[in-house]
Protein backbone atom coordinates (compact mmCIF):
# COMPACT_ATOMS: atom_id res chain seq x y z
CA UNK A 1 0.00 0.00 0.00
CA UNK A 2 1.27 3.47 -0.88
CA UNK A 3 0.29 6.68 0.84
CA UNK A 4 0.81 10.23 -0.32
CA UNK A 5 1.90 13.10 1.85
CA UNK A 6 2.68 16.75 1.22
CA UNK A 7 5.69 18.97 1.67
CA UNK A 8 4.25 22.26 0.48
CA UNK A 9 2.56 20.23 -2.26
CA UNK A 10 2.59 16.49 -2.87
CA UNK A 11 6.20 15.89 -2.25
CA UNK A 12 6.74 12.17 -1.86
CA UNK A 13 5.10 8.81 -1.85
CA UNK A 14 5.97 6.37 0.91
CA UNK A 15 5.63 2.65 0.39
CA UNK A 16 5.04 1.07 3.80
CA UNK A 17 5.67 -2.49 2.64
CA UNK A 18 9.31 -3.54 2.88
CA UNK A 19 9.87 -4.98 -0.58
CA UNK A 20 12.70 -4.44 -3.00
CA UNK A 21 13.67 -5.91 -6.34
CA UNK A 22 17.34 -5.72 -7.20
CA UNK A 23 18.24 -5.24 -10.85
CA UNK A 24 21.88 -5.55 -11.87
CA UNK A 25 22.34 -4.44 -15.45
CA UNK A 26 24.85 -6.44 -17.43
CA UNK A 27 25.69 -3.49 -19.66
CA UNK A 28 26.93 -1.43 -16.72
CA UNK A 29 30.52 -1.66 -15.59
CA UNK A 30 30.76 -2.86 -12.00
CA UNK A 31 33.74 -1.38 -10.23
CA UNK A 32 34.14 -0.38 -6.59
CA UNK A 33 31.29 -1.40 -4.31
CA UNK A 34 30.92 -1.14 -0.52
CA UNK A 35 30.71 -4.04 1.88
CA UNK A 36 28.10 -2.37 4.09
CA UNK A 37 25.47 -4.96 5.13
CA UNK A 38 22.36 -3.27 3.66
CA UNK A 39 23.95 -2.14 0.41
CA UNK A 40 22.17 -5.03 -1.34
CA UNK A 41 18.89 -3.12 -0.89
CA UNK A 42 20.41 -0.12 -2.72
CA UNK A 43 22.48 -1.92 -5.33
CA UNK A 44 19.79 -1.74 -8.02
CA UNK A 45 19.46 2.04 -8.22
CA UNK A 46 23.14 2.72 -7.55
CA UNK A 47 24.15 0.37 -10.39
CA UNK A 48 21.54 2.02 -12.61
CA UNK A 49 23.22 5.42 -12.27
CA UNK A 50 26.78 4.11 -12.64
CA UNK A 51 27.75 4.70 -9.01
CA UNK A 52 30.30 1.85 -8.82
CA UNK A 53 32.20 3.32 -11.77
CA UNK A 54 32.09 6.73 -10.09
CA UNK A 55 33.37 5.25 -6.81
CA UNK A 56 36.31 3.81 -8.70
CA UNK A 57 37.32 7.46 -9.31
CA UNK A 58 36.24 9.04 -6.00
CA UNK A 59 34.04 8.31 -3.00
CA UNK A 60 33.75 12.01 -2.18
CA UNK A 61 35.57 14.59 -0.12
CA UNK A 62 35.12 16.17 3.30
CA UNK A 63 35.94 19.48 1.58
CA UNK A 64 32.56 19.43 -0.19
CA UNK A 65 29.47 20.71 1.65
CA UNK A 66 25.91 19.75 0.67
CA UNK A 67 23.03 21.62 2.32
CA UNK A 68 19.78 19.67 2.77
CA UNK A 69 16.84 22.05 3.19
CA UNK A 70 14.07 19.87 4.57
CA UNK A 71 12.50 18.68 7.83
CA UNK A 72 15.80 18.24 9.65
CA UNK A 73 18.37 15.46 9.86
CA UNK A 74 19.12 12.97 12.61
CA UNK A 75 22.67 14.23 13.11
CA UNK A 76 23.38 11.54 15.73
CA UNK A 77 22.57 8.72 13.31
CA UNK A 78 25.53 6.29 13.36
CA UNK A 79 25.78 6.29 9.56
CA UNK A 80 25.58 10.09 9.25
CA UNK A 81 27.31 11.54 12.29
CA UNK A 82 30.78 11.33 10.75
CA UNK A 83 29.67 13.19 7.63
CA UNK A 84 27.72 16.04 9.25
CA UNK A 85 28.94 19.56 8.56
CA UNK A 86 30.34 21.28 11.63
CA UNK A 87 30.72 25.01 11.99
CA UNK A 88 34.26 25.06 13.37
CA UNK A 89 34.00 28.77 14.15
CA UNK A 90 31.35 28.14 16.79
CA UNK A 91 32.08 27.11 20.38
CA UNK A 92 29.50 24.45 21.21
CA UNK A 93 26.72 25.44 23.62
CA UNK A 94 28.30 28.64 24.93
CA UNK A 95 25.18 30.64 24.03
CA UNK A 96 27.11 33.09 21.84
CA UNK A 97 27.36 33.85 18.14
CA UNK A 98 31.10 33.22 17.99
CA UNK A 99 31.48 33.64 14.23
CA UNK A 100 29.18 36.65 13.98
CA UNK A 101 26.96 35.14 11.29
CA UNK A 102 23.76 36.01 13.14
CA UNK A 103 23.08 32.49 14.48
CA UNK A 104 23.92 31.35 18.01
CA UNK A 105 25.57 27.91 18.40
CA UNK A 106 24.76 26.86 14.83
CA UNK A 107 27.01 23.83 14.99
CA UNK A 108 25.44 21.63 12.27
CA UNK A 109 23.13 24.17 10.64
CA UNK A 110 19.96 25.96 11.71
CA UNK A 111 16.32 25.29 12.47
CA UNK A 112 14.27 27.96 10.68
CA UNK A 113 10.94 26.48 11.83
CA UNK A 114 11.47 26.80 15.58
CA UNK A 115 14.30 29.35 15.09
CA UNK A 116 16.97 27.55 17.08
CA UNK A 117 20.09 25.47 16.53
CA UNK A 118 18.37 22.08 16.94
CA UNK A 119 18.08 20.69 13.41
CA UNK A 120 17.41 17.15 14.66
CA UNK A 121 13.58 17.57 14.71
CA UNK A 122 13.24 18.85 18.28
CA UNK A 123 9.82 17.43 19.21
CA UNK A 124 7.81 14.56 17.71
CA UNK A 125 4.15 14.12 18.60
CA UNK A 126 1.67 11.39 17.65
CA UNK A 127 -0.06 13.59 15.08
CA UNK A 128 3.15 14.21 13.13
CA UNK A 129 3.52 12.72 9.67
CA UNK A 130 5.97 9.80 9.89
CA UNK A 131 7.07 10.35 6.31
CA UNK A 132 7.91 13.98 6.97
CA UNK A 133 9.76 13.14 10.19
CA UNK A 134 11.96 10.63 8.35
CA UNK A 135 12.29 12.70 5.21
CA UNK A 136 15.37 14.83 5.82
CA UNK A 137 17.32 11.89 7.23
CA UNK A 138 16.41 9.77 4.20
CA UNK A 139 17.69 12.45 1.83
CA UNK A 140 20.89 12.94 3.82
CA UNK A 141 21.56 9.21 3.69
CA UNK A 142 21.30 9.11 -0.09
CA UNK A 143 23.71 12.02 -0.38
CA UNK A 144 26.21 10.99 2.23
CA UNK A 145 25.73 7.99 4.50
CA UNK A 146 29.25 6.82 5.31
CA UNK A 147 30.57 3.96 3.24
CA UNK A 148 32.76 1.10 4.34
CA UNK A 149 31.94 1.43 8.04
CA UNK A 150 29.95 -1.78 8.30
CA UNK A 151 26.69 0.03 9.14
CA UNK A 152 23.45 -0.24 7.12
CA UNK A 153 23.82 1.15 3.58
CA UNK A 154 25.77 3.94 1.89
CA UNK A 155 25.30 7.34 0.35
CA UNK A 156 26.47 8.33 -3.09
CA UNK A 157 29.27 10.17 -1.25
CA UNK A 158 31.00 8.04 1.35
CA UNK A 159 32.83 11.18 2.44
CA UNK A 160 31.17 14.60 2.42
CA UNK A 161 29.87 17.30 4.76
CA UNK A 162 26.07 17.53 5.12
CA UNK A 163 24.63 20.82 6.37
CA UNK A 164 21.25 20.39 8.05
CA UNK A 165 18.73 23.19 7.50
CA UNK A 166 15.25 22.62 8.90
CA UNK A 167 12.72 24.77 7.04
CA UNK A 168 9.85 22.27 6.74
CA UNK A 169 7.79 21.24 9.76
CA UNK A 170 6.76 17.77 10.94
CA UNK A 171 3.50 17.97 9.02
CA UNK A 172 5.24 18.64 5.72
CA UNK A 173 4.48 22.36 5.49
CA UNK A 174 6.84 25.29 5.18
CA UNK A 175 7.08 29.04 4.95
CA UNK A 176 8.67 30.36 1.75
CA UNK A 177 10.42 33.17 3.62
CA UNK A 178 12.03 30.61 5.94
CA UNK A 179 13.18 28.56 2.98
CA UNK A 180 14.74 31.67 1.44
CA UNK A 181 16.59 32.28 4.70
CA UNK A 182 17.83 28.69 4.67
CA UNK A 183 19.15 29.12 1.12
CA UNK A 184 21.00 32.28 2.09
CA UNK A 185 22.43 30.55 5.17
CA UNK A 186 23.72 27.70 3.01
CA UNK A 187 25.43 30.08 0.58
CA UNK A 188 26.90 32.30 3.29
CA UNK A 189 28.28 29.35 5.24
CA UNK A 190 30.09 27.53 2.46
CA UNK A 191 27.67 25.09 0.83
CA UNK A 192 28.63 23.89 -2.66
CA UNK A 193 25.35 22.07 -3.39
CA UNK A 194 21.79 22.65 -2.14
CA UNK A 195 19.25 19.80 -2.24
CA UNK A 196 15.55 20.74 -2.22
CA UNK A 197 12.82 18.08 -2.26
CA UNK A 198 9.58 20.02 -2.11
CA UNK A 199 7.31 21.79 -4.57
CA UNK A 200 4.52 24.33 -4.42
CA UNK A 201 2.37 26.38 -6.76
CA UNK A 202 3.51 29.76 -5.48
CA UNK A 203 6.80 31.46 -4.79
CA UNK A 204 7.95 34.81 -3.56
CA UNK A 205 10.68 37.25 -4.58
CA UNK A 206 12.93 36.51 -1.61
CA UNK A 207 13.14 32.80 -2.48
CA UNK A 208 13.72 33.44 -6.18
CA UNK A 209 16.42 35.97 -5.34
CA UNK A 210 18.10 33.66 -2.84
CA UNK A 211 18.24 30.72 -5.26
CA UNK A 212 19.53 32.83 -8.14
CA UNK A 213 22.14 34.32 -5.83
CA UNK A 214 23.21 30.79 -4.92
CA UNK A 215 23.80 29.97 -8.58
CA UNK A 216 25.73 33.21 -9.10
CA UNK A 217 27.95 32.24 -6.17
CA UNK A 218 28.72 28.90 -7.83
CA UNK A 219 26.34 26.75 -5.76
CA UNK A 220 24.49 23.92 -7.55
CA UNK A 221 20.77 24.03 -6.71
CA UNK A 222 18.92 20.73 -7.20
CA UNK A 223 15.10 20.61 -6.97
CA UNK A 224 12.55 17.78 -7.15
CA UNK A 225 9.83 17.86 -9.81
CA UNK A 226 6.91 16.76 -7.66
CA UNK A 227 4.44 13.86 -7.75
CA UNK A 228 1.16 15.03 -9.27
CA UNK A 229 0.87 12.47 -12.06
CA UNK A 230 -1.28 9.96 -10.18
CA UNK A 231 -3.58 12.27 -8.21
CA UNK A 232 -6.00 13.26 -11.01
CA UNK A 233 -5.23 16.95 -10.45
CA UNK A 234 -3.93 17.55 -13.96
CA UNK A 235 -0.93 19.38 -12.56
CA UNK A 236 1.71 16.88 -13.65
CA UNK A 237 2.79 18.67 -16.85
CA UNK A 238 5.19 21.38 -15.69
CA UNK A 239 5.19 22.94 -19.15
CA UNK A 240 1.53 23.84 -18.61
CA UNK A 241 1.31 24.12 -14.82
CA UNK A 242 4.39 25.67 -13.25
CA UNK A 243 5.49 24.48 -9.83
CA UNK A 244 8.25 25.98 -7.72
CA UNK A 245 11.12 26.16 -7.04
CA UNK A 246 11.84 23.77 -9.93
CA UNK A 247 10.31 26.12 -12.54
CA UNK A 248 11.82 29.38 -11.30
CA UNK A 249 14.33 29.42 -14.19
CA UNK A 250 11.93 28.31 -16.93
CA UNK A 251 12.05 31.64 -18.81
CA UNK A 252 15.74 32.37 -18.16
CA UNK A 253 18.55 31.78 -20.64
CA UNK A 254 20.68 30.34 -17.83
CA UNK A 255 19.82 26.94 -16.40
CA UNK A 256 20.28 27.79 -12.73
CA UNK A 257 18.01 25.22 -11.08
CA UNK A 258 18.64 21.56 -11.81
CA UNK A 259 15.15 20.06 -11.95
CA UNK A 260 14.83 16.30 -11.34
CA UNK A 261 12.10 13.82 -12.31
CA UNK A 262 11.82 10.21 -11.16
CA UNK A 263 12.24 7.02 -13.18
CA UNK A 264 11.79 3.35 -12.35
CA UNK A 265 14.59 0.80 -12.25
CA UNK A 266 13.72 0.16 -15.90
CA UNK A 267 14.27 3.85 -16.82
CA UNK A 268 10.59 4.58 -17.45
CA UNK A 269 8.96 7.71 -16.05
CA UNK A 270 7.57 6.88 -12.61
CA UNK A 271 3.80 6.58 -12.42
CA UNK A 272 3.67 9.47 -9.93
CA UNK A 273 6.34 11.79 -11.38
CA UNK A 274 5.77 15.22 -12.87
CA UNK A 275 7.42 16.01 -16.20
CA UNK A 276 7.79 18.85 -18.69
CA UNK A 277 10.04 21.73 -19.67
CA UNK A 278 11.20 22.46 -16.10
CA UNK A 279 12.84 19.02 -15.81
CA UNK A 280 16.55 18.88 -16.67
CA UNK A 281 17.48 15.33 -15.69
CA UNK A 282 15.92 12.18 -14.26
CA UNK A 283 17.09 9.78 -11.54
CA UNK A 284 15.73 6.70 -9.75
CA UNK A 285 12.88 7.43 -7.36
CA UNK A 286 11.33 4.02 -6.78
CA UNK A 287 12.17 1.27 -4.31
CA UNK A 288 14.59 3.52 -2.45
CA UNK A 289 16.24 2.46 0.81
CA UNK A 290 18.13 4.87 3.04
CA UNK A 291 18.85 6.02 6.59
CA UNK A 292 15.88 6.91 8.81
CA UNK A 293 15.24 8.97 11.92
CA UNK A 294 15.97 7.11 15.15
CA UNK A 295 13.60 8.00 18.01
CA UNK A 296 12.43 4.81 19.80
CA UNK A 297 10.45 6.81 22.36
CA UNK A 298 8.29 8.08 19.47
CA UNK A 299 8.07 4.81 17.58
CA UNK A 300 10.92 5.42 15.13
CA UNK A 301 13.02 2.30 15.68
CA UNK A 302 14.48 1.47 12.26
CA UNK A 303 17.71 3.25 11.36
CA UNK A 304 17.55 2.10 7.71
CA UNK A 305 14.53 1.02 5.70
CA UNK A 306 12.35 1.32 2.57
CA UNK A 307 11.01 1.06 0.10
CA UNK A 308 10.37 4.73 -0.56
CA UNK A 309 8.95 6.32 -3.71
CA UNK A 310 9.02 9.92 -4.93
CA UNK A 311 10.91 12.56 -6.86
CA UNK A 312 12.05 13.67 -3.39
CA UNK A 313 14.51 10.79 -3.49
CA UNK A 314 15.59 11.38 -7.08
CA UNK A 315 16.81 14.90 -6.27
CA UNK A 316 19.40 13.95 -3.60
CA UNK A 317 20.92 11.38 -5.96
CA UNK A 318 21.56 14.19 -8.45
CA UNK A 319 22.78 16.45 -5.63
CA UNK A 320 25.10 13.66 -4.52
CA UNK A 321 26.37 13.37 -8.08
CA UNK A 322 27.11 17.09 -8.12
CA UNK A 323 29.05 16.70 -4.87
CA UNK A 324 31.14 13.85 -6.31
CA UNK A 325 32.03 16.02 -9.31
CA UNK A 326 32.96 18.90 -7.02
CA UNK A 327 35.30 16.57 -5.12
CA UNK A 328 37.40 15.97 -8.25
CA UNK A 329 36.89 19.45 -9.76
CA UNK A 330 37.02 21.92 -6.87
CA UNK A 331 37.80 24.60 -9.47
CA UNK A 332 34.35 24.21 -11.05
CA UNK A 333 31.29 26.25 -10.23
CA UNK A 334 27.62 25.51 -10.73
CA UNK A 335 27.56 26.00 -14.50
CA UNK A 336 30.34 23.52 -15.21
CA UNK A 337 28.96 20.89 -12.84
CA UNK A 338 25.42 21.18 -14.22
CA UNK A 339 26.73 21.01 -17.79
CA UNK A 340 28.65 17.79 -17.16
CA UNK A 341 25.71 16.16 -15.37
CA UNK A 342 23.44 16.93 -18.34
CA UNK A 343 25.93 16.00 -21.05
CA UNK A 344 26.72 12.66 -19.41
CA UNK A 345 23.10 11.64 -18.80
CA UNK A 346 21.88 8.51 -20.60
CA UNK A 347 19.20 9.31 -23.18
CA UNK A 348 16.06 7.36 -22.23
CA UNK A 349 13.53 9.08 -24.51
CA UNK A 350 13.15 5.87 -26.54
CA UNK A 351 11.98 4.07 -23.40
CA UNK A 352 9.36 6.73 -22.71
CA UNK A 353 7.12 7.15 -25.75
CA UNK A 354 4.93 10.16 -25.28
CA UNK A 355 7.41 11.85 -22.92
CA UNK A 356 10.34 12.47 -25.26
CA UNK A 357 11.97 15.80 -24.42
CA UNK A 358 9.93 16.13 -21.21
CA UNK A 359 12.13 14.20 -18.77
CA UNK A 360 15.29 16.22 -19.21
CA UNK A 361 18.50 15.37 -20.99
CA UNK A 362 18.35 11.80 -19.75
CA UNK A 363 18.86 9.63 -16.68
CA UNK A 364 21.70 10.46 -14.30
CA UNK A 365 24.96 8.60 -15.01
CA UNK A 366 27.47 9.60 -12.33
CA UNK A 367 30.09 7.18 -13.59
CA UNK A 368 30.17 8.85 -16.98
CA UNK A 369 29.96 12.31 -15.40
CA UNK A 370 33.02 11.64 -13.22
CA UNK A 371 34.99 10.34 -16.18
CA UNK A 372 34.17 13.47 -18.16
CA UNK A 373 34.93 15.77 -15.22
CA UNK A 374 38.28 14.14 -14.51
CA UNK A 375 39.44 14.31 -18.13
CA UNK A 376 38.10 17.79 -18.98
CA UNK A 377 40.63 20.52 -19.56
CA UNK A 378 40.13 24.18 -18.83
CA UNK A 379 40.60 26.30 -21.91
CA UNK A 380 43.50 28.72 -21.36
CA UNK A 381 42.73 32.40 -21.14
CA UNK A 382 43.43 34.05 -24.47
CA UNK A 383 44.05 37.61 -25.46
CA UNK A 384 40.88 39.19 -26.80
CA UNK A 385 40.62 39.18 -30.59
CA UNK A 386 38.11 40.82 -32.87
CA UNK A 387 37.07 38.61 -35.77
CA UNK A 388 35.61 39.69 -39.09
CA UNK A 389 34.41 37.48 -41.94
CA UNK A 390 34.19 38.07 -45.68
CA UNK A 391 32.65 35.96 -48.42
CA UNK A 392 35.21 35.38 -51.17
CA UNK A 393 35.55 33.24 -54.29
CA UNK A 394 38.67 31.13 -54.69
CA UNK A 395 39.27 28.47 -57.33
CA UNK A 396 35.69 29.06 -58.52
CA UNK A 397 34.38 28.03 -55.10
CA UNK A 398 32.77 30.06 -52.37
CA UNK A 399 34.74 30.49 -49.17
CA UNK A 400 34.55 32.49 -45.95
CA UNK A 401 37.73 34.36 -45.06
CA UNK A 402 38.21 34.91 -41.33
CA UNK A 403 40.42 37.75 -40.14
CA UNK A 404 41.50 38.49 -36.60
CA UNK A 405 42.72 41.94 -35.60
CA UNK A 406 43.21 42.76 -39.27
CA UNK A 407 45.15 39.60 -40.23
CA UNK A 408 43.78 36.63 -42.16
CA UNK A 409 43.40 33.71 -39.76
CA UNK A 410 41.78 31.06 -41.95
CA UNK A 411 39.79 30.41 -45.11
CA UNK A 412 36.93 27.89 -45.12
CA UNK A 413 35.46 26.53 -48.34
CA UNK A 414 31.69 26.14 -48.08
CA UNK A 415 29.19 24.09 -50.06
CA UNK A 416 25.90 25.13 -51.65
CA UNK A 417 26.19 28.77 -50.66
CA UNK A 418 23.03 30.83 -51.09
CA UNK A 419 22.78 34.30 -49.59
CA UNK A 420 19.22 33.79 -48.34
CA UNK A 421 19.79 30.39 -46.75
CA UNK A 422 23.39 30.38 -45.51
CA UNK A 423 24.69 31.58 -42.15
CA UNK A 424 28.01 31.33 -40.35
CA UNK A 425 29.61 32.28 -37.04
CA UNK A 426 33.15 32.41 -35.69
CA UNK A 427 34.75 32.32 -32.22
CA UNK A 428 38.26 31.95 -30.80
CA UNK A 429 37.98 28.19 -31.35
CA UNK A 430 35.41 27.40 -34.01
CA UNK A 431 33.94 28.30 -37.39
CA UNK A 432 30.37 27.09 -37.96
CA UNK A 433 28.60 27.14 -41.32
CA UNK A 434 24.89 26.30 -41.72
CA UNK A 435 22.60 26.07 -44.71
CA UNK A 436 18.81 25.79 -44.76
CA UNK A 437 17.25 23.48 -47.36
CA UNK A 438 13.60 22.59 -47.93
CA UNK A 439 13.01 20.73 -44.66
CA UNK A 440 16.40 20.43 -42.94
CA UNK A 441 19.51 22.29 -41.85
CA UNK A 442 23.04 21.15 -42.70
CA UNK A 443 25.85 22.02 -40.29
CA UNK A 444 29.63 22.03 -40.86
CA UNK A 445 32.15 22.89 -38.15
CA UNK A 446 35.91 23.52 -38.25
CA UNK A 447 38.43 24.63 -35.67
CA UNK A 448 40.44 27.71 -36.60
CA UNK A 449 43.38 25.54 -37.62
CA UNK A 450 41.25 24.18 -40.45
CA UNK A 451 40.46 20.76 -38.95
CA UNK A 452 36.96 19.53 -39.75
CA UNK A 453 35.04 18.80 -36.56
CA UNK A 454 31.59 18.11 -38.07
CA UNK A 455 30.90 17.31 -41.71
CA UNK A 456 27.42 17.83 -43.17
CA UNK A 457 25.39 17.06 -40.04
CA UNK A 458 21.71 16.96 -41.01
CA UNK A 459 19.04 18.38 -38.71
CA UNK A 460 15.70 17.27 -40.20
CA UNK A 461 12.29 18.83 -39.77
CA UNK A 462 13.27 22.51 -39.56
CA UNK A 463 11.78 24.94 -42.02
CA UNK A 464 13.55 28.24 -41.31
CA UNK A 465 16.91 29.12 -39.77
CA UNK A 466 16.65 32.46 -37.99
CA UNK A 467 19.94 32.80 -36.09
CA UNK A 468 23.27 31.09 -35.35
CA UNK A 469 25.61 31.57 -32.37
CA UNK A 470 28.62 29.91 -30.80
CA UNK A 471 28.26 29.65 -27.03
CA UNK A 472 29.40 27.43 -24.16
CA UNK A 473 25.97 26.11 -23.17
CA UNK A 474 26.61 22.49 -22.17
CA UNK A 475 30.18 22.28 -21.04
CA UNK A 476 33.65 23.73 -21.08
CA UNK A 477 33.84 23.47 -24.87
CA UNK A 478 31.78 25.70 -27.11
CA UNK A 479 28.56 24.60 -28.78
CA UNK A 480 26.89 25.57 -32.04
CA UNK A 481 23.54 27.08 -31.07
CA UNK A 482 20.92 27.42 -33.81
CA UNK A 483 17.55 29.11 -33.68
CA UNK A 484 15.05 27.72 -36.16
CA UNK A 485 11.38 27.10 -36.79
CA UNK A 486 9.75 23.68 -36.62
CA UNK A 487 6.32 24.20 -38.02
CA UNK A 488 5.11 27.37 -36.33
CA UNK A 489 7.22 26.94 -33.18
CA UNK A 490 10.57 28.61 -32.51
CA UNK A 491 13.21 26.12 -31.37
CA UNK A 492 16.71 26.34 -29.93
CA UNK A 493 19.09 23.62 -31.13
CA UNK A 494 22.26 22.94 -29.13
CA UNK A 495 24.98 20.89 -30.84
CA UNK A 496 27.73 19.22 -28.84
CA UNK A 497 30.74 19.38 -31.18
CA UNK A 498 32.87 16.44 -29.85
CA UNK A 499 30.01 13.91 -29.81
CA UNK A 500 28.11 15.42 -32.78
CA UNK A 501 24.94 15.06 -30.75
CA UNK A 502 22.20 17.66 -30.53
CA UNK A 503 19.21 18.56 -28.41
CA UNK A 504 16.18 20.73 -29.09
CA UNK A 505 14.84 23.08 -26.44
Amino acid sequence: MNRLYSILSKKSIVAISIFVAIFVYSNKTVAKEPADPSYSFQQGFYTQIGAPAAWDITTGSKEVVVAVIDTGIDDTHPDLIGNMWTNTKEIVSNGQDDDGNGFVDDVHGWNFVENNNNTNIPVIIEADDAGAVNHGTLLAGLIGAQGGNGLSGVGLNWNVRIMSLRAIDNGGGGNLADIAKAVNYAVDNGAHVISISFVGFTTEPSLSAALYRAYQKGVVVVAAAGNSRNDSSGNENLTKVKQFPICLDYDYVQNWILGVASVSLQDTLSYFADYGSCVDISAPGEQIFSTQKIAPESGFVKDFDGSWYGTSFSAPLVAGGAALIKSVRPDWGAKEIIDVLLRSADDIDHLNPGFAGQIGYGRLNVGKALQMARSAKINPVKSPMTYTTQLVKKQKKYAVQVSGNGKIVAIFFINNYAAKFSRWAVSDNLFVYTRQSANSITVDVWDLLGNKKISSLKLPGFTALTDLKIEAVWGLEENAVLFAKKGKENKKIIIDIPSQSWKVE
